[in-house]
């Protein structure tokens, strides 16, 4: 009978005694993880997007005090880091012959010495000053440049085609180390380091890594308690 009776410690103090503990350990967790939740909330609006926004506008102050004509940000902009971006100038030397319009988004060049378009670059169209960039290119050469524009509708007629070329860039071309642009930089980067980076020796601070290792011990312990609690029911006829 003696196991009985130690049973019926277990099933009468012991186990409950750890399903208390469990309980307020899950409270515990839960408002780790509302605090972990919140905090990435607030560095991503407050940091991330802050940041951003001052980014963009120091390049658009750049781009209007030397009197440049056009911002591109890239695909992978404010993916993890702000410098996939370039202000353009317009050459100024547009292409008037042998123009066709395709359609709202698409333009023939029919020349023996067709003009080169770079994807994702700026065209200034004529008559109607209308900027669009460029999707892709198909050349024929010694005949023709078809050109594919990303969005947008051309003007029509279509007098004149301007290209451009990259007049500042991060680590590039007209670089001048402005210091502005570099802060904005490095505090975006810097947010999204705290957010993203897994838990290393390196550091504990990511916080999409905290709020996963919570969540985990959260399932943990409630897996715990539920065994626990069933300790209990289905020990409590063989307890003394």
């Amino acid at each position: 009978m003696a196991a009985a009776d130690d049973l019926r410690y277990l099933v009468d103090v012991a186990y409950p005694e750890i399903v208390a503990n469990l309980t307020t350990m899950l409270a515990q967790l839960e408002d780790e993880k509302t605090a972990v939740v919140a905090e990435t909330a607030t560095v991503n609006d407050g940091v991330l997007n802050a940041s951003e926004t001052d980014h963009k506008a120091k390049l658009e102050a750049k781009r209007v005090a030397n009197g440049w004509d056009y911002i591109i940000y890239g695909p992978n902009y404010a993916d993890s880091q702000l410098i996939d971006w370039a202000i353009w100038e317009f050459d100024g030397i547009p292409w008037t012959t042998g123009i066709l319009r395709l359609s709202n988004t698409s333009f023939r060049i029919t020349s023996a010495t067709p003009p080169t378009f770079v994807d994702d670059s700026p065209i200034l169209s004529q008559g109607g000053s209308v900027i669009q960039e460029v999707l892709s290119s198909v050349v024929v050469p010694g005949v023709s440049v078809t050109v594919t524009l990303k969005a947008g509708i051309l003007p029509n007629p279509l007098i004149s085609i301007d290209r451009a070329s990259i007049v500042y860039e991060y680590l590039g071309t007209g670089w001048d180390s402005d210091a502005g642009i570099i802060q904005a930089q490095d505090v975006f980067e810097l947010g999204y380091s705290q957010i993203n980076d897994p838990i290393s020796l390196t550091g504990t601070y990511g916080l999409l890594a905290q709020e996963s290792n919570i969540q985990t011990g959260i399932d943990v312990q409630t897996l715990n308690k539920e065994k626990y609690e069933k300790f209990i029911t289905d020990y409590e006829p063989y307890a003394a």
